[in-house]
């Protein structure tokens, strides 16, 4: 099994279609460009983070 690559937002899906974890890269990738798919602010800085959807599709 491959090593969970720490640089990705990770979403993880159940069966049902519901979120059943949401777990943040560490640490933050800091970018100043808005347009990214996921944006968060860390420390007074707008993230925008690489997205890897695990589940069920």
């Amino acid at each position: 099994m491959p090593k969970a690559d720490p640089a990705f937002l990770k979403i993880h899906y159940g069966r049902d279609g519901k979120l059943n974890k949401l777990s943040l890269p560490n640490p933050p990738i800091i970018f100043h460009n808005q347009w990214y798919p996921a944006l968060t602010v860390y420390k007074g800085e707008l993230c925008s983070l690489p997205i890897k959807v695990v589940g069920i599709l």
